[in-house]
């Protein structure tokens, strides 16, 4: 353990001795700017040291660390990106973990953060990460620790890719997002008699009017004539699941379409520059419409559906 700590600093890695249950076992905050010097390896030499981790961020040449918590994932994912660039992954080091998981090493300019790419449903509806990065302020666990299996790769040899490259690899695990990032529902306030009274008729009056128009472009409409007339362009086709392309991107894509469980035709937008759309959010056939065609406005949204026949007449 202790030599590969020597080894890892001698090639650029920040690194900090660990337990096996990932704490460290010295103070690793400083280790995020600066790496381990002699004098701090020759102290950690009286350390009951039984794992290596490694720091990401720029203090390690840009490392960053994608971490599937879902083993499943990974060979589709692989798949997914050999398809668009098929020797991207050859000279990347990749390891399994303890627990089935898989890690991917890579450098890059411009680091991020550790974030969470891709997420589902646990047993009994909790909700749980599937997919995430190790970056700037993290650290992950690496072999030769026990459990941890070096696939293919050198650690001491990581390589640096593009920026293209790594929104490549980013932006397939975020496609395989289970769940979408939705705000919490607004708390029910008070109602009056008054306002009871208002609610009732007004849903007499929508039961009187039938199928809403927004609501029909729901069951029918194609959001893809609207995304495409908007500059977005269709990167990817894999069963039902679609891969879209913001306007303006050359590589990778920005969002999903018919990708969520129980969501069809929903639009699962996980780039932050897709305006008018927000990271993290799923958007129905008729948001899209009303965003896109509408500029939000979805009162004249609704109207133009109406006058092309969509609604109960």
């Amino acid at each position: 353990m202790l030599n590969t700590l020597a080894l890892y600093v001698a090639a650029g890695l920040s690194t900090i001795p660990c337990r096996q249950d990932k704490r460290p076992l010295v103070a690793w905050e400083p280790y995020q700017s600066r790496l381990p010097s002699p004098d701090d390896l020759q102290a950690w030499a009286g350390l009951p040291v039984t794992a290596v981790a490694l720091v990401g961020g720029p203090v390690s040449g840009g490392l960053e660390v994608l971490d599937f918590d879902a083993p499943e994932l990974f060979a589709p994912w692989v798949e997914e990106v050999k398809a668009t660039a098929p020797l991207l992954l050859g000279d990347l080091p990749a390891v399994r973990t303890p627990r089935g998981g898989y890690h991917v090493y890579f450098r890059s300019l411009q680091p991020e953060g550790n974030r969470k790419l891709a997420v589902g449903f646990a047993a009994g509806g909790k909700r749980e990460t599937l997919i995430e990065t190790r970056g700037t302020g993290g650290y992950a666990l690496t072999a030769p620790t026990p459990g941890y299996t070096l696939l293919q790769g050198e650690l001491v040899a990581i390589p640096a890719i593009g920026a293209a490259d790594r929104a490549l690899l980013l932006d397939t695990a975020r496609a395989f997002t289970q769940v979408p990032e939705v705000p919490p529902a607004p708390r029910p306030q008070p109602r009056t008699q008054a306002h009871a009274g208002r609610d009732i008729h007004a849903r007499r009056e929508h039961a009187d009017r039938g199928l809403r128009p927004g609501d029909d472009y729901n069951l029918r409409g194609d959001p893809r004539v609207v995304l495409e007339a908007a500059g977005w362009q269709r990167a990817r086709v894999t069963g039902d699941a679609e891969c879209w392309r913001r306007p303006g991107k050359q590589s990778s894509w920005s969002a999903t379409l018919n990708a969520l469980s129980g969501l069809p035709g929903y639009l699962y937008v996980f780039s932050s520059n897709a305006w008018p759309f927000e990271p993290g959010r799923a958007y129905s056939p008729f948001a899209v419409f009303a965003l896109l065609e509408h500029e939000g406005d979805f009162r004249r949204a609704s109207r133009a559906l109406y006058a092309m026949g969509y609604g109960t007449r």
